[in-house]
């Protein structure tokens, strides 16, 4: 929750001035285009705000705040996304282990409010869980290429997915149902990712490009 909300009280007879000060404010609370924080009841209802009806204070807000903060990414954000953190892993430490450093998701942010100035990319919680969702996806896509145990994959690198003959998906799918959504899907910056993510799975066999494996 942003630290500026703490000074809003449940219960209070002042919940709608003490809002309307915090917006006024030269760099008073802000609350992106396009998004709704919920609000307790003693609020009222305006841009940016919604509050629930009376007697629904506690469980509606609670259910309606992880609904708010999703995002739903458009092509174009993606691709925003995976450029900055493309460039801050090229240009900085910030890798460290199998996850990235303190700080990196605030580097990405800035990028983002530079690249896309209207839309209101936050780190928390819109490019953490995004990346959370990339480096799903892209670690699938990985064990079937790279992986120590699997054979008979390949990468066409003009449709951006994975190849396989019809056997082959169908025993691997078996033991691995993340990976049927991606018989019929393309992962467009795989090899982007390879380099964000990559850099400490690449050992031994998966010590390659996404261009070694294209058939």
């Amino acid at each position: 929750m942003d630290e500026r909300w703490k000074w809003f009280k449940k219960g209070s007879t002042a919940n709608c001035r003490v809002l309307r000060d915090a917006v006024s404010r030269r760099n008073g609370f802000r609350v992106p285009h396009g998004y709704y924080y919920l609000v307790d009841a003693g609020y009222t209802n305006g841009e940016g705000f919604l509050a629930p009806y009376k007697g629904q204070r506690n469980g509606f807000i609670n259910i309606g705040r992880s609904r708010i903060e999703e995002k739903k990414w458009t092509k174009n954000e993606d691709e925003k996304l995976i450029e900055a953190m493309f460039h801050a892993v090229n240009t900085g430490n910030h890798r460290a282990n199998n996850s990235f450093k303190p700080g990196f998701y605030n580097v990405v942010e800035r990028e983002l409010n530079v690249k896309l100035p209207e839309v209101g990319i936050k780190a928390k919680p819109h490019i953490e869980s995004r990346i959370k969702t990339m480096k799903r996806d892209f670690n699938i896509v990985y064990d079937m290429l790279y992986g120590p145990n699997t054979s008979g994959f390949g990468w066409d690198n003009d449709k951006k997915c994975v190849v396989a003959e019809p056997l082959v998906w169908e025993e691997y799918i078996k033991s691995n149902k993340g990976a049927a959504m991606f018989k019929n899907k393309s992962l467009p910056h795989f090899e982007e990712l390879l380099i964000i993510f990559g850099k400490d799975r690449a050992i031994g066999r998966n010590a390659q490009t996404a261009a070694d494996v294209v058939e």
